[in-house]
């Protein structure tokens, strides 16, 4: 075992503990990532389809759509693969 490993994986811990305390510890740094992915997925497709000819406040409403979809979607699986750790 290296020693950069031993620094951060005590010996006496099992690794899937450590990778489930990564996610756990990380959790709020992971619900940041999803919602800023979120924005993109709004911003791409309430431009897409305002630059389609729909009218601005329905291409708003077509964004907070995919908004909405991507970021329920997302922290469902970041909740499934959570318990799938444990």
């Amino acid at each position: 075992m290296s020693v950069a490993r031993r620094a951060c994986v005590p010996d006496d811990l099992p690794l899937h503990n450590v990778v489930r305390n990564a996610m756990n510890n990380n959790r709020g740094l992971w619900v940041a990532v999803i919602v800023t992915a979120g924005l993109f997925v709004a911003f791409a497709g309430g431009g897409l389809a305002w630059l389609g000819g729909t009218p601005a406040p329905l291409a708003v409403l077509a964004g907070a759509a995919g908004f909405a979809g991507f970021v329920g979607l997302a922290l469902a699986v970041m909740t499934f693969l959570a318990r799938a750790r444990d």
